[in-house]
């Protein structure tokens, strides 16, 4: 297989297994398109939910924190590769300072961790040399965490606070993607 992958292969395969149909089905399903040298749909209508599809998962709303993301094997990824702002939400800028251009970041301690936004605040003040007043929402779920920080931040701080340790973990920090600039 030389060609490259689609960029939404991925995530069409993902959607598909979802949906209950097995790897093999999808891989049947595309060579015969092959052999009959048929095109597949640019993009294909998403099926109308019924009212009783609404009734049984909960309102997005309803969810304090985004499902965490799988690897192939369905398996829980402790650090994510990346996160986006549709899954984690924008930063928001500072009250006292809104002229700071502020983006999120992922932490990897939560409620599990027992960490409290004072000493997540405190470790990224020392280790990054940022003033607290320029240290945004913290936001804190039970296995992971979000914190909003001024944008550009320096990769070799990045590279440095990823190895911070509060409670015992690395702070593990991952810049929240903005699908915009993905």
């Amino acid at each position: 297989m030389d060609a490259p992958a689609h960029p939404k292969a991925n995530d069409a395969v993902q959607q598909l297994v979802e949906d209950g149909h097995s790897h093999k089905d999808i891989a049947l399903a595309l060579a015969g398109m092959v052999m009959d040298g048929v095109e597949p749909p640019a993009e294909e209508a998403k099926p109308r939910k019924s009212h009783a599809d609404f009734e049984q998962k909960p309102s997005r709303e309803s969810r304090k924190e985004p499902r965490p993301l799988k690897d192939k094997h369905g398996k829980e990824r402790e650090v994510p590769l990346s996160y986006t702002v549709k899954e984690l939400g924008r930063a928001r800028p500072l009250e006292e300072h809104p002229d700071v251009v502020m983006e999120r970041f992922w932490l990897g301690v939560g409620k599990k961790q027992s960490v409290k936004p004072s000493e997540i605040m405190g470790a990224i003040a020392n280790e990054a040399g940022i003033e607290g007043e320029f240290i945004g929402k913290i936001n804190i779920f039970e296995h992971y965490a979000t914190i909003d920080l001024p944008e550009g931040m320096p990769k070799p701080i990045l590279k440095h606070l990823k190895k911070t340790r509060v409670r015992g973990t690395n702070l593990g920090i991952v810049r929240v993607v903005d699908s915009h600039s993905a």
